[in-house]
């Protein structure tokens, strides 16, 4: 899944802001994402979710994601 940022760029800074931490956590937690090979930053306005259930997992809490049953 790849994700392309329009606009103006988006930096740690901004992010951070928007999350309420310190700009360098926005940076080492999005270096970890790269060093697992979770996430890959092609360009500098591309985001591409190498592994996409591993993403949801941890939006989930940590947990695996559930099937929803359908009526």
């Amino acid at each position: 899944m790849r994700f392309r940022l329009s606009g103006s760029s988006v930096e740690s800074v901004d992010i951070a802001d928007y999350i309420v931490v310190k700009p360098e956590t926005v940076s080492r937690a999005i270096r970890k994402l790269e060093q697992v090979r979770w996430i890959r930053i092609p360009e500098s306005d591309q985001v591409f979710l190498a592994d996409t259930p591993a993403m949801r997992q941890i939006a989930n809490g940590g947990r695996p994601r559930q099937s929803r049953k359908r009526a």
